[in-house]
């Protein structure tokens, strides 16, 4: 009788300390996630916004350009 005491005291608290280790590892692996989840979030972010910003400047620099070969082409005609 004794032992068998014993063996379920051992059988509960084994399953009680597990279960705590298993709270305590998905508790580690949520958080993890979540972590490592905002991480690539704000990098994707940060990769969209720099080729947005280089998208934008490409339009400038071409815009600016252009303008530059048609008062070029003003000027040559006007002085030609």
């Amino acid at each position: 009788m004794l032992l068998l005491f014993f063996f379920f005291l051992f059988l509960f608290l084994f399953l009680f300390f597990a279960f705590v280790s298993f709270l305590q590892l998905t508790t580690f692996f949520f958080l993890l996630f979540f972590v490592m989840f905002f991480v690539y979030l704000l990098f994707f972010l940060f990769i969209i916004c720099f080729f947005l910003f280089a998208f934008f400047l490409l339009c400038m620099f071409s815009l600016f350009f252009l303008l530059f070969c048609f008062y070029f082409v003003l000027c040559f005609f006007f002085f030609v």
